[in-house]
């Protein structure tokens, strides 16, 4: 099983964020994620609680 660490940052470079690549699946914290969408964490909270509801 081979994972990747692959970095994202915008054309400006103000954003980074780790993401790992493992069998064809992309993996962020939660964090992170509410960074790439400019939301706080606890949005993504909510959002993944209504996802397995």
């Amino acid at each position: 099983m081979e994972s990747k660490i692959l970095l994202y940052s915008t054309a400006l470079g103000n954003v980074n964020i780790n993401v790992t690549y493992q069998n064809e699946n992309f993996w962020l914290s939660q964090k992170a994620i509410a960074t790439l969408f400019g939301v706080e964490v606890p949005a993504i909270s909510k959002h993944l609680a209504n996802i397995y509801e």
